[in-house]
């Protein structure tokens, strides 16, 4: 029920970019969401694996108000 599953995203994902930085570690993740305000749209396109290989998928989320 956690609003990234609400959005699409899965266990195991592997977030690669948001709303267009380029995500190479939790740093940068870090980095990227404590820049962003609440209700903010942003774009995320993660690397999924199927089999083998892995697919690039991309979702629009709403970032939650920080409370």
């Amino acid at each position: 029920d956690s609003p990234a599953l609400k959005a699409g995203l899965q266990k195991g994902d592997i977030i690669v970019e948001i709303a267009g930085n380029t995500v190479e570690s939790y740093a940068d993740y870090a980095t990227i969401f404590g820049q962003k305000k609440g209700n903010q749209l942003l774009e995320i396109k993660v690397l999924r694996q199927a089999g083998n290989e892995y697919t690039e998928m991309t979702f629009n989320i709403i970032l939650g108000a920080a409370n």
